[in-house]
């Protein structure tokens, strides 16, 4: 084993470089790190995938052809994206903690629109039928957007600055 700061080779068992000083990484630690953190993040996409699988299934139960196709997209839209996400971690010297910064402004500016576009779909009658809700919920979902589409606004003018 080497040392990750200097690159000399390491005694076995040193928890310090011997040439440099740095802190070596357990090598067994490896074996079992992070599992639960796996076995957490499983769940978890099986959540992200289940939850929109389920809804395209209930909204278009009456046609099971078109039910699949859109969960096979769905399915393949996520694949794509953790694709293209390991392909960008794995660019060398790939400056990822702006990137993610990028990405979570992007989530931000995108986030009105996702929002305004869910009101409409939420408020037309054929698609939710007798599931609808009152006109004090409808305020204070628009006031809510509303909000968020000023910060959003915020946000790019401190980014054009």
């Amino acid at each position: 084993m080497f040392c990750a700061k200097c690159g000399k080779p390491l005694d076995p068992g040193a928890t310090t470089c011997g040439a440099c000083g740095a802190p070596v990484a357990a090598a067994a630690a490896g074996l079992y790190a992070g599992f639960w953190r796996r076995g957490a993040a499983y769940f978890m996409d099986g959540l992200v995938l289940l939850i929109p699988a389920w809804i395209i299934g209930w909204v278009l139960h009456d046609n099971a052809v078109l039910s699949f196709v859109g969960q096979l997209v769905l399915y393949w839209l996520y694949t794509a994206l953790i694709v293209v996400g390991s392909v960008i971690i794995l660019i060398p010297h790939a400056p990822l903690v702006k990137l993610a910064v990028l990405s979570q402004v992007l989530n931000g500016i995108l986030l009105p629109f996702v929002l305004v576009f869910m009101l409409l779909l939420v408020n037309k009658q054929e698609l939710v039928s007798t599931l609808t809700h009152s006109r004090i919920h409808d305020l204070v979902d628009c006031g809510l957007t509303g909000i968020i589409v000023l910060l959003a606004a915020m946000l790019l003018l401190r980014f054009r600055s």
